[in-house]
Formats: structure tokens, sequence, C-alpha cells
């Protein structure tokens, strides 16, 4: 950094002042004068060496409390200052630094702390919108006691405040299927060879081997293998669509609306005994969409979801055919733009197991999609097929899916 650079104004009056003094004392023979100007050129220097020296060594650490907040919730940061370093910080005016979704950055007073003390402030924070966010990095500034120079520190220390999206009414169980996929059949209960209350069901391609368990096999007639965790909940894979391409034109709360849903449909699914796969093009590629969350889990998941530019519904089906085909409810919130795409989602509801669409589309105001429209290749598959919006209630279009095709 230039040390001219952490001179103030006045700093830099002073340093000037001096050095034309000096220059025109010695010119015209004034040796007061050119003292005068050295003093005044040499006081700002001081200073800057004298701040350079205070350069402050602080931790800082945060809590937020809550971490997770909901979509228009307050929460509040505990930031604790420590001096880390062997001699007393001086007095600094701290600066947060916080996104604008989460309100005005907190300007405040950091007292002078001696060697391993710290010091707590508490500033609050509003949740405007959904989204994952990083409060600080916070930036301190200590001008010297003349105002000729000031030290300007950043540490860089951050936290992240999820804000979650907003939950809306689904309403009752709208014909939720019994029984849904393999995590939702009863294994076979097999007590052979000692092996008390195991858990035995047939045999499905990609099974290891070494699961498999011959005497049940050889009792039955057909390969069997051991489940080894017996799972009594129903299962359902949750498909959002998160193509930029295809809400680009429509307004932004069309996509809020979308992870909205499926944050309540979610919730809705979970409190109904599924576990829940969450699949959009995110978690196919980090891999979290082959393994089942908590709700927890996929809040966060939503809650950090953005539109992707040049993604199609290829990858996100891809990750989505390997969790169907073993039969589940398959439940997809998809925007109306191409019905080719359209016709590739189609194909990820299993044979036998059904499928819930809820179908973005602002221009239609009819709560049953038309087949010659992009959904058309849904009704035609056999899917259950609703008009979603931001003006339609998340509870009649998801009533509708509970009733018969």
């Amino acid at each position: 950094m230039n040390p001219l650079q952490v001179l103030t104004p006045r700093g830099h009056t002073f340093l000037w002042l001096g050095i034309v003094a000096v220059l025109c004392g010695m010119g015209l023979g004034y040796p007061d004068v050119t003292r005068i100007g050295l003093a005044l050129a040499l006081l700002p220097v001081a200073m800057l060496f004298i701040s350079r020296r205070r350069t402050p060594s602080l931790a800082v650490s945060r809590v937020v409390e809550p971490s997770r907040l909901e979509a228009g919730q307050n929460a509040a940061v505990l930031a604790t200052f420590t001096n880390v370093g062997r001699r007393r910080t001086s007095p600094y005016l701290a600066t947060e630094t916080l996104p604008r979704a989460l309100g005005a950055s907190p300007r405040f007073l950091l007292p002078s702390l001696t060697v391993g003390a710290d010091y707590t402030v508490r500033y609050p924070v509003h949740g405007h919108l959904r989204g994952s966010y990083q409060v600080g990095p916070l930036g301190l500034r200590h001008r010297d006691a003349l105002g000729l120079t000031y030290v300007a520190v950043r540490l860089s220390s951050t936290s992240e405040v999820i804000v979650l999206p907003r939950l809306f009414p689904v309403g009752g169980d709208a014909g939720l299927p019994a029984s849904q996929g393999e995590e939702g059949d009863r294994p076979l209960m097999s007590a052979l060879h000692g092996e008390d209350d195991a858990s035995i069901r047939t045999y499905r391609h990609g099974d290891e081997l070494r699961r498999v368990h011959w005497p049940a096999t050889a009792n039955r007639g057909e390969l069997m293998v051991r489940q080894e965790d017996r799972p009594a909940r129903r299962r359902a894979v949750l498909i959002i669509d998160t193509r930029a391409e295809a809400y680009a034109g429509s307004h932004p709360e069309v996509f809020e609306y979308a992870v909205s849903a499926a944050a309540s449909i979610a919730h809705h699914l979970v409190a109904n005994g599924f576990t829940l796969h969450l699949v959009s093009p995110t978690s196919v590629r980090n891999g979290r969409a082959a393994a089942s969350i908590d709700i927890n889990e996929a809040m966060d998941s939503l809650a950090r979801l953005t539109l992707e530019r040049k993604v199609g519904l290829e990858q996100t089906m891809s990750g989505a055919h390997a969790l169907t085909a073993g039969g589940c409810l398959s439940v997809a919130i998809v925007f109306a733009y191409d019905r080719t795409d359209i016709a590739k989602l189609a194909q990820v509801r299993a044979s036998g197991h059904e499928g819930r669409a809820l179908v973005l589309d602002p221009r239609s105001q009819a709560l049953r999609p038309s087949e010659d429209g992009p959904a058309g290749p849904l009704l035609h598959s056999g899917w259950k097929v609703a008009t979603a919006g931001p003006d339609i209630p998340l509870s009649r279009s998801w009533g509708l899916l509970g009733g018969k095709r």
C-alpha cells in the first residue's frame, strides 16, 4: 500500500505545506521558516509510522440467532472481537458488510482492548428474500489523535445466514398413495439359520452380490438379498425446474413461487411419512440427489437454489431416472416452456407408480392444463397435472392432483 494513501486530507495538507515552507525558508534564507516547515512535514510522517505499528491483531467470530430464518423474519448477529496480539488495541470504527437483502450495514465503535480481552456487539438483520448470504468481512478504521492518518483493516472472517423459502398451505393428504417404491414395500421377514427378524427382499438389478441371502434364495427358488436397513417409509422424488431460459420473460416471483411450492410440498410429504429425494441440476452435480434428505437439509438446499443458464432438463432427468426406476411417487415442478423437454420429464415416472406435476404457466388461468399445450406429454404419459403459479393457491393445485386423473 502507498504510504501516502494512509494520510487523511489534513495529513496531506500538513505534509505539502511543510515541504513548501522548507523550500521557501531555504531559498529565502529564513531558518525559522525552514524549522517550522520541517515540523509540519515530519508530523504526518511520524503519525504514519506510529499508525502502521498499531495495526491490530483481532479475531472475530459471529453467532447468528437463528442461523436459519424464514423470509420476513428477524435475526440477531452476535459479533465477538478478541485481541490476539501482544499490545493493547486502539479504538476503531467498525463497519459490517451486509447484503442488501439482510438490511443496512451496521456501524459501531469498537473500544480499546487489552491483550486477550474480547468485546461483543449485537445487531439485527432482516431476511427480506430467500437465499444464502454471507455476513462479513468487517472493516475497521482508526484515526490518530491529530486526524493526520488512518488505518483501514478488513477482518476476513465471514458467516452464513440462510433465509428459508416461504411456506404455503398444502391442505390434506390429497390422496397420497399408500405405498410407493422400494422404501415403502414391507420386505419379507425371515428367521433362517439364526437370523432372527432378518429383512429379506427380492434381488433387484444393481444390488451387490455380497448381500445375497443364500438360505432364503434356496427356500424361495429366486434370488433374495438382505435389506440392510429395513425401511418403513414411502419414497418420493421431488424434481424442480431451474432453467433460466424457461423463466426468462416471466416475473421473478414465478421462480420464487416454484421454490416455495417445492418447500411446502417437501414439508407435506415428510409429514405424511415419505423419505425425500430432491432433484435439481445442483443436487445431481454434487451427488446429493441419490441420497434421501431430511426436511432441514431440503430447506437449506432450496434456500440456496438459483436459476442456471444453459442447463436443460436432460441432466436433471438423468439423476431422476436412477431414483424412480425402483418405483416411487414422482413430483415435478416445471415451467411450461418447451414441450420437447417436458416430454423427457414424462418418461421419468416409473410404470405403475404415481407422478404429479405442477406446471408453471403464467399465461394460463385454467387449473387443468390443455393436452395441446406444453404439459400435454405429461398428461399423455399418465401424470396427474395441474397449473400452478403465484395467482393460484397451492392448496388448489395440489388438491387437484390428489383426485383421479
